[in-house]
């Protein structure tokens, strides 16, 4: 979705900034906010329309742009043709079509003569899903306790006065990146590891290769086939056994916290011409930090600082996976 076809209908407004923020001259004009729903299983999604047919669209930092699934698409009766492309996410490669549609409807955003990409298969019974290319368009709040991810454009603000509704906080840098990705970096056992902020992820993924760097013991765990996840891709990657690491984001600290491991992109390699050895198709963060971790916070992403901020808004900051499995899981306390 082009940015000109959607923020023409925003209303903007200036948020109203505690008394610190007024003496720094910050202003924050709002460009507009969506309504969402965290759904039963802990994913965020918003509603939105295809040519008039109502989509359910799931929200997903860690995708790149806003597509709809290849079986809902030809379910919408869409015209598909091939876009020479593939994507790759967690279970592998999927290849790319587009559609062309009279008209995209997300929230109160419109926008005519669309065209969208397709691919991947259905997750969770949503038609789509909306990715980074459209959420990171300008400083972004993901509001969750409030059902609001709301859009911004600062000025004058150069520091925590973003922080308008003034909470507790704790901020990490938002790492440059070639791609539409929100990556940062925390410390799990106090080692220093890039993670990917990805709400399209149910719950939050150490990969094999972090546990090993943060001294996290892996052991694989029985009963694979009911302990999997899945993304975009055809296959699927085993999850392992809990780890109950010390993981610190900025000054925010949590012992004993519950987190999964999962090769998560494993089935990310290609074969270049001539080349006999599979190749990883580029640098894959090393966590994602899922939904459960922005349930339990308020996170303003500020592009232009190059930071993110997060208040911690009780309960639990990172949830047991959602399938139970044979191991002990340690409760986490925590503490800023």
């Amino acid at each position: 979705m082009k940015i000109r076809a959607g923020w023409a209908l925003l209303a903007a407004a200036v948020v109203a900034a505690p008394a610190w923020a007024e003496e720094a001259h910050c202003q924050l004009q709002s460009l507009g906010e969506m309504s969402v729903t965290v759904e039963k299983n802990g994913l965020i999604t918003a509603p939105g329309a295809v040519d008039g047919k109502p989509v359910r669209l799931l929200i997903d930092t860690g995708a790149f742009g806003t597509l709809l699934f290849e079986s809902e698409a030809k379910k919408l009766g869409l015209v598909l043709t091939e876009a020479g492309a593939k994507v790759y996410g967690v279970g592998g490669e999927s290849d790319v079509y587009r559609a062309s549609v009279k008209e995209f409807r997300l929230g109160d955003l419109v926008e005519q003569h669309a065209e969208l990409m397709v691919t991947g298969r259905s997750v969770d019974g949503v038609q789509g899903l909306v990715g980074a290319k459209f959420l990171l368009q300008a400083d972004v709040e993901f509001d969750l306790p409030h059902g609001k991810i709301r859009f911004f454009k600062p000025k004058g603000c150069d520091g925590d006065q973003v922080v308008y509704w003034g909470e507790a906080y704790a901020v990490a840098p938002l790492l440059p990146t070639t791609a539409d990705q929100i990556l940062t970096e925390v410390q799990v056992n106090e080692k220093r590891i890039v993670a990917q902020l990805d709400t399209g992820s149910e719950v939050s993924f150490l990969t094999p290769q972090a546990a090993t760097v943060a001294g996290v013991p892996v052991k694989a765990i029985s009963g694979a086939e009911d302990n999997v996840v899945k993304g975009l891709g055809p296959r699927s990657v085993t999850q392992y056994a809990d780890v109950s690491p010390t993981f610190g984001f900025g000054d925010e600290t949590i012992h004993n916290a519950t987190l999964r491991v999962a090769d998560l992109f494993s089935q990310n390699k290609e074969k270049q011409i001539n080349d006999l050895i599979a190749t990883p198709v580029n640098d894959e963060p090393r966590m994602l930090l899922g939904a459960d971790f922005f349930r339990a916070h308020r996170v303003f992403i500020a592009r232009e600082q190059h930071k993110i901020y997060v208040s911690y808004q009780g309960g639990p900051v990172f949830a047991p996976s959602l399938k139970p499995v044979p191991a002990v899981k340690a409760e986490g306390d925590h503490e800023r």
